[in-house]
């Protein structure tokens, strides 16, 4: 019986050598899949969130924001009797302002880097079901937001303006404001990172029939942070007095302190690159920025208000652009949307 050799050093040599490189190659394609997941995981989360900011951006947008179904397009010589619209840009287009300049152009289009916009407006909703009521409370039996008010227009039930069984005020006027606070550098060291804010305040239909309240009362009921108040004399702000600058707060993204708080602020996004808000004036041809706006002054603080002669007195508004940017820390990635809504 004739005795089998084994495999000789050189053929071990050579076999190692081929697994070694099999190896290599399998672990470099694990590695790149990972890479690949990874980026893809990071886009999906990055479009879920501006899907889920756009979302609530459109829904209080697509609302009314005056009475009687005025829209910010009509052409007038009026202000509105209730409500408002607000936009803000605290500079000017400037590369030398860190707070919004523009970034570069790709095939004729231009890119801006915006994180001192403030997106500020009223909403109305319509309907008498529950879902077309914003609420606020619990309140104390004693508030005068629940002692003040009644079932005004024979409400139903569920959405009565006051219950004071349960303390909850409802109304379908609340002011909403959308702007970005900064929060970290991102990786490098040289990417200022923000977040973005949404409050809403609920307000009164008939505020000059309540009684003011006290600053005390906002440590005592925390509740309050979410209703429309003056901040100079503590009165329950109405729909129309929103109407008028005097009753709004002023929201400044790059302030330190915003509103002192900013009170009953929800946070919708992180790692937020811009937050660009241009509008469409009647009779123009694209979104601009507040100074490109017709009689707008050449130096900021650009402020867009429906109801003052800041600018173009009572100028037509017929849609607003907005153009979110976000950054995932992870992949390094950008993604961006843009919001388009008449008015």
């Amino acid at each position: 019986m004739r005795k089998r050799s084994g495999f000789t050093l050189v053929e071990v040599m050579v076999a190692m050598a081929l697994t070694l490189f099999i190896m290599t190659i399998l672990s470099q394609a694990f590695i790149t899949s990972l890479d690949v997941f990874s980026g893809l995981k990071a886009i999906g989360d990055m479009q879920e969130q501006l899907r889920t900011a756009t979302t609530i951006m459109r829904n209080d947008l697509a609302q009314d924001h005056f009475e009687g179904k005025r829209r910010l397009s009509e052409l007038r010589t009026t202000p509105f009797r209730e409500g408002f619209f607000v936009v803000r840009q605290n500079s000017a287009v400037q590369s030398t302002i860190a707070s919004y300049f523009k970034e570069g152009s790709e095939d004729g289009v231009d890119s801006f880097v915006a994180n001192d916009h403030v997106l500020h407006f009223t909403v109305k909703l319509r309907g008498n079901n529950r879902q077309s009521f914003f609420s606020a409370g619990p309140f104390p039996a004693t508030s005068p937001l629940i002692a003040g008010i009644t079932n005004y227009a024979a409400m139903p039930a569920d959405a009565v303006m006051a219950d004071a069984g349960s303390g909850v005020f409802n109304s379908q006027w609340a002011e909403v404001a959308y702007f970005l606070k900064p929060t970290t550098i991102g990786p490098g060291g040289s990417t200022q990172l923000f977040a973005l804010y949404r409050c809403q305040y609920v307000i009164a239909p008939a505020a000059t029939t309540l009684g003011a309240i006290t600053g005390a009362d906002f440590t005592t009921y925390p509740a309050y942070n979410n209703v429309a108040v003056n901040n100079t004399t503590f009165q329950f702000s109405s729909a129309a007095d929103m109407a008028t600058f005097a009753a709004k707060r002023t929201y400044n993204s790059q302030a330190a302190v915003i509103d002192a708080a900013p009170r009953g602020a929800a946070l919708l996004m992180t790692d937020v690159l811009s937050f660009h808000v241009q509008l469409l004036s009647v009779g123009g041809t694209d979104f601009v920025d507040l100074n490109a706006l017709p009689s707008f002054p050449a130096t900021g603080p650009f402020i867009y208000d429906s109801n003052t002669a800041t600018g173009q007195p009572y100028a037509a508004i017929g849609g607003v652009k907005i153009t979110l940017r976000v950054w995932d820390r992870t992949t390094e990635q950008i993604r961006q949307v843009t919001l388009i809504q008449d008015l």
